[in-house]
């Protein structure tokens, strides 16, 4: 839930915050071609919102604590309106869950 307020609130550095140095996504080798991206998306945007829905986790037993999220997302802002599902890895490092990938698939239903 944080971290979908902190993207709302456009205060990039906190939303960033909740992702791993080792990030990556199907849009991004790494996390800073992946902020450089989101900056240049946020930028003009005066305000947006972002609803999850149908949110699933899986959390895998192991040596590196790592869940697998998934959920409906609905994106709208003054400029763009959309709907994907979403696949995140949130790993765990020290006492801090990060967010380690990122992807979407098809619109959901």
């Amino acid at each position: 839930e944080e971290w979908r307020k902190d993207w709302e609130s456009r205060q990039l550095p906190r939303y960033f915050a909740h992702y791993s140095p080792e990030f990556w996504s199907d849009s991004a080798p790494n996390l800073a071609a992946w902020q450089t991206q989101k900056r240049e998306a946020t930028q003009n945007k005066t305000w947006l919102k972002v609803e999850l829905n149908n949110i699933g986790i899986l959390r895998y037993p192991g040596n590196r604590a790592l869940a697998v999220v998934t959920f409906d997302q609905y994106y709208r802002s003054d400029s763009l309106t959309q709907s994907a599902k979403k696949r995140q890895f949130w790993v765990k490092e020290g006492n801090t869950w990060k967010i380690l990938y990122e992807g979407a698939g098809l619109p959901p239903t």
